[in-house]
């Protein structure tokens, strides 16, 4: 195995999976590819949630979105710089990148355009029909990609 992608994004982020993909790439002697997505989708829901209760009046600003959107950033950032002081410390060669879209379309692009050999995500443990709402992205993820796809419950 050549390369690995952890996908991780706003609402996906797990120790077990950033874990797995370490171990692998330590393991097999390979890169790691960290990606984190800023889900447009979550974004979205926070704004209209927060537009819907009345807690932003009637013109919501586009500077409130633009905060949302800084601030998953920033949080992004500072995760991917936390995987890569763990792949340094293991010899691990790592590699990061922030992103803003869909969750499955973003991690399939950047899986295609690295020929990545093994793509990591993870998702909640939920029943049935949670999941079936939910974890739409994952399983379009399992079905887009062009790699092996592997995903960590948490």
């Amino acid at each position: 195995m050549e390369r690995i992608l952890l996908v991780l994004s706003t609402s996906r982020q797990s120790d077990k999976a950033i874990d797995m993909a370490l171990s692998m790439a330590e393991e097999q002697e390979t890169e790691l590819m960290a990606l984190f997505i800023l889900d447009s989708k979550v974004t979205d829901t926070v704004f209209d949630h927060l537009t819907d209760v009345g807690f932003m009046g009637e013109r919501p600003s586009s500077e409130l979105k633009a905060t949302i959107v800084k601030e998953q950033r920033d949080r992004g950032l500072v995760k991917l710089k936390e995987i890569e002081r763990l792949a340094e410390d293991r010899g691990v060669f790592c590699q990061s990148w922030v992103v803003q879209g869909d969750f499955g379309r973003e991690s399939v692009k950047m899986a295609a355009a690295h020929q990545v050999d093994l793509l990591i995500v993870c998702r909640a443990r939920r029943p049935g029909l949670s999941r079936f709402f939910f974890d739409q992205e994952i399983e379009e993820v399992i079905r887009w990609a062009d790699c092996e796809v592997r995903v960590v419950e948490e």
